[in-house]
Parts: structure tokens; sequence; C-alpha cells
């Protein structure tokens, strides 16, 4: 997926008491990007976009455990345009 230039992102929304486990960029950082993009935008519905999440993760070479600590919590936390 292509995010317009210019989109403001936050990258990885971590509570900054967690940054020393997952911070807020890194090898994450372009999936990252597309998801704050799908969500601010409720480009697909929310599962598709939690996982094209993960697999943009995977793509990233991010570590398997990790990818899916991370897709588990935009999973259950992630909002954005989408009503829970």
């Amino acid at each position: 997926m292509e995010v317009p230039e210019g989109f403001e992102t936050d990258l990885a929304s971590v509570p900054r008491w967690l940054w020393w486990f997952i911070a807020p960029a890194g090898r994450h950082a372009q999936a990252c990007v597309v998801d704050d993009f799908t969500y601010e935008n409720a480009v697909a519905t929310k599962s598709q976009a939690d996982v094209l999440f993960y697999e943009g993760l995977r793509e990233l070479h991010v570590p398997a455990w990790r990818a899916r600590l991370m897709y588990w919590m935009v999973r259950l936390f992630g909002r954005g345009k989408y009503v829970q």
C-alpha cells in the first residue's frame, strides 16, 4: 500500500515506559506508517488492517514473536476510525 507523502504518523504508539522493549521507531517503522494510514482513513476493515500490519512487519524481518506481539497489541487496543 502506498501512503501519501506528507502523511503524519507517530509510528508505533508505544507507552514511553515500554520503549526499552518496543521502541516507537525501528525496523518496524514502515509497517507502522501503513498501519497508521489505514487506521486514520479506514482504508480496509480493522481486521484487514491488522493483518496487513502483521504481514508488513514480517516482510521487514521483524522477528515472529515481536510481530505477533505487535499484531495483538493493535488488534486489542487499536482504534483509529474503527468503532469497537
